[in-house]
């Protein structure tokens, strides 16, 4: 197991996102397993844009809740969709 603990790294951007995934089959190809801990927000936050966070094993930061649900919001007032009559219904 190859653990990465990115807590002093600075910007991340998409090139560091490559580099990390290219990382990541370098490990599996050796026959191991990679673990990200301590990413920087931004950097968490394109891996699990790009869909990587799991592959790469991005472990959540400490004091994060992993299990959090997001805040329910109700639509604001006064908007509505109008169907088009051409339309299917589905």
């Amino acid at each position: 197991m190859v653990v990465l603990d990115l807590s002093g790294m600075g910007r991340a951007d998409l090139e560091t996102v490559d580099a990390l995934a290219r990382l990541g089959l370098v490990v599996r190809r050796c026959g191991s397993v990679l673990l990200i801990e301590n990413a920087p927000g931004d950097l968490a936050d394109l891996l699990r844009l790009s869909g990587l966070d799991r592959a790469l094993g991005l472990r959540p930061a400490v004091g994060v809740d992993a299990g959090r649900q997001p805040e329910h919001r109700e639509e604001s007032g006064g908007v509505q969709e109008e169907g088009d009559a051409g339309d299917p219904l589905a």
